[in-house]
């Protein structure tokens, strides 16, 4: 149970820190 609830968090993490990294390059550019 705890493992897939820090999955999902991790899983949140890495496409909010996606998201982040292309608002930057717009931004950037």
């Amino acid at each position: 149970m705890k493992a897939e609830i820090s999955n999902r968090k991790d899983v949140y993490s890495k496409s909010r820190t996606f998201e982040v990294s292309l608002e930057i390059k717009h931004a950037s550019i």
